[in-house]
């Protein structure tokens, strides 16, 4: 998913509970998952 600045919201499926990676266009290749899909997940549903 694209926010509209060049960042990109990536899903990482190479494990069991996939991970959330913001991948930012300034910073490169290189970067680390944040949350597990389903608390980034949670953490906008209860934001809403």
């Amino acid at each position: 998913m694209n926010d509209g600045s060049g960042n990109l919201y990536c899903i990482d499926t190479r494990f069991v509970e996939p991970f959330l990676v913001f991948w930012d266009h300034e910073i490169g290749e290189d970067q680390i998952g944040t949350y597990h899909f389903s608390e980034w997940l949670y953490r906008v549903v209860k934001n809403l």
